[in-house]
């Protein structure tokens, strides 16, 4: 995965050995060495991530293909239209999506500004004056010689995120979204501001009248930042309504011929034989990948977490490894599309018939602004997991109340942005944590092989989705709207989750999903009352039922090193999956585990 780093401080041998580990995956990288530091990156080909600017100003670039797009000509312009640094100001503008270092090496200064979804990592430590910072946490984690923050860790393992900036280790910091980082590298000070306004009250606020004819062109000029005519773009294709919209707008903006879909999973489900009757429709080339437990294998594995600390989603970075070899040049998919659509509510965290019969209320338009915020947030207790020995867990300390301080600083802070309904509290704080560390990293899988593009990471798209009161958005009804009027044609298909054509109004769209939902569930327990004589249609891409006999989960145990896991408890989930994972699709949820686990073992070793 492209990426940035830099040291300020620090020995010839600290700085020797950061480059040497940030360059592990790719043999080598750019680097500029000036007094009191070092700053260097890695960009795909074509492409640089850093610039000089006059004699004394450089600046360094990760994120989606449009930034290095951009970046030649932020070296022709007077780039105090960027930032003046001298100042404190850095201005990183629309455009930017994705993560910007400045350095002043006459005044020893360094900026470091993180786009306001943080969906491109960036992570600092600080150890007296010296200062370092890397798009990946291991590098600085080897060079200091940092231990394990098993805080951070079980966040991770609990929510599949962490809260306040934790890391997976002691002293190191993930910058947040929107925020911007200052080291002054002659008194060593370091300062953290916000910059941050996405879902916080304004004055230009628009009226939800006339909001798909505003969103509709904020999408037009979005994709007009993202994509070059040039570009030969692949489209990560699903049943839902997300990538859905993407393609309906970029259908409108580009050449058919020079789009590709990409869908994957298992080809006799029902999503993906839908996914290819839309895509003929729209007569746009369907890329179909009937990948297997091969993209479980270790060594595979492995490479996609030295490029990108991401194993989590192994299809996604398969994905972008293949695309890479199909001659495309940016991979693009609907993340965060998710805040237009309404997902990131209170619903997010219930399942089944709860989440269906609170869908209802809210499209029967009851508040939910009377939700108890803290009912939501605050934990209770914690069971220990069964694949951690007692040793660990034992020796952890207070770990509620740990995670319950970082729950009220990520809390905190959103209020600190002028945020008070808890409704969008609610929706803020799912996005900037699930949204952006977890939902975002099945595309940074695939940039471990190739640029990618985020136009629903929009500055403008995002502020507008977040003004729409959540009974106005919910289960896609503006989405729908949406494409109503940009690709009409796409919404003649049901959604995966639904039984009925996309155009139906959503509250038969709602009762069909309800019947889905009975449907599959007897299906399931139909299947596991005769021990699998009977088959379950395949309703999902997603069907890892072969690795009951696949001996990839056995192979990944047994490649673990760190000494915490409770390796008998493990092997047992994998011979007998229900009795450890609950779920309709147990094995879907152990491979889950398992690849949480691996991906913590990797950042460990």
């Amino acid at each position: 995965m492209p990426g940035v780093y830099g040291c300020f401080g620090c020995s010839s041998e600290e700085e020797s050995h950061l480059q040497k580990e940030f360059s592990k995956p790719w043999g080598k990288c750019e680097q500029l060495k000036f007094r009191g530091g070092i700053i260097g990156g890695h960009a795909f080909p074509k492409k640089t991530a850093l610039h000089n600017i006059k004699e004394n100003i450089i600046f360094a670039l990760d994120g989606e293909i449009a930034i290095y797009r951009m970046a030649e000509k932020f070296t022709t312009i007077n780039c105090k239209e960027l930032f003046d640094i001298s100042s404190g100001i850095l201005n990183e503008g629309k455009f930017l999506k994705g993560n910007m270092v400045v350095v002043d090496k006459a005044l020893g200064l360094c900026q470091i500004v993180s786009e306001w979804t943080g969906t491109f990592p960036l992570y600092y430590a600080q150890i007296n004056q010296k200062f370092f910072f890397c798009s990946r946490q291991k590098p600085i984690a080897q060079v200091l010689g940092l231990s394990p923050d098993y805080i951070g860790i079980l966040e991770y393992f609990r929510n599949d995120y962490m809260y306040a900036g934790r890391t997976f280790f002691n002293g190191l910091r993930r910058l947040l979204p929107g925020q911007t980082l200052s080291f002054n590298q002659l008194t060593g000070d370091l300062k953290v501001k916000e910059s941050s306004r996405f879902w916080a009250p304004g004055e230009n606020k628009i009226n939800s009248d006339n909001f798909v004819e505003v969103f509709r062109d904020k999408l037009e000029d979005s994709l007009n930042r993202c994509f070059g005519s040039d570009l030969h773009i692949a489209l990560m294709m699903s049943g839902g309504w997300d990538s859905r919209l993407l393609l309906g707008g970029l259908l409108h903006l580009i050449n058919p011929a020079k789009v590709e879909a990409y869908v994957y999973g298992d080809i006799r489900s029902r999503e993906i034989k839908l996914v290819k009757k839309i895509c003929q429709s729209a007569k746009v080339n369907c890329f179909v990948d009937n990948y297997g437990p091969e993209i479980l294998n270790t060594t595979l594995l492995q490479e996609g977490f030295n490029r990108s600390e991401l194993i989590r989603f192994p299809y996604w970075y398969h994905a972008g490894r293949r695309l890479a070899n199909e001659g495309v040049d940016c991979v693009t998919a609907g993340v965060y599309g998710e805040v237009l659509g309404g997902h990131y509510g209170s619903t997010m965290w219930l399942s089944g018939w709860r989440k269906i019969f609170s869908v209802g209320s809210q499209m029967l338009k009851k508040s939910i602004s009377s939700v108890d915020i803290k009912r939501h947030f605050r934990l209770n207790g914690l069971k220990q997991p069964y694949y951690l020995k007692s040793t660990l867990w034992n020796n952890i300390g207070n770990l509620t109340h740990a995670m319950n301080e970082d729950l009220e600083n990520s809390v905190q802070r959103l209020i600190d942005r002028g945020i008070t309904s808890p409704e969008i509290l609610i929706e803020a704080f799912i996005a900037e944590h699930r949204g952006s560390q977890y939902i975002n990293s099945q595309i940074l899988s695939c940039r471990a092989s190739l640029d990618i593009s985020l136009p629903f990471c929009d500055n403008d798209l995002l502020d507008i989705s977040g003004q729409i009161p959540m009974i106005e958005k919910t289960q896609n009804i503006l989405t729908c709207e949406l494409l109503r009027g940009i690709a009409p044609d796409l919404l003649h298909y049901p959604t995966v989750a639904t039984l009925v054509p996309a155009y139906f109004p959503m509250i038969f769209q709602e009762a069909s999903r309800a019947f889905r939902v009975l449907l599959e569930d007897a299906q399931y327990y139909l299947t596991r009352a005769t021990a699998g004589r009977i088959k379950a249609p395949s309703w999902s891409w997603l069907n890892n039922e072969i690795l009951r006999s696949n001996p990839a989960l056995k192979v990944m145990l047994e490649d673990l090193r760190c000494g915490f896991w409770e390796r008998e408890a493990l092997s047992n989930a994998i011979k007998t999956p229900e009795k450890f994972e609950g779920g309709l699709y147990t094995l879907n949820n152990l491979l889950s585990r398992f690849l949480k686990i691996y991906s913590v073992d990797l950042m460990l070793r």
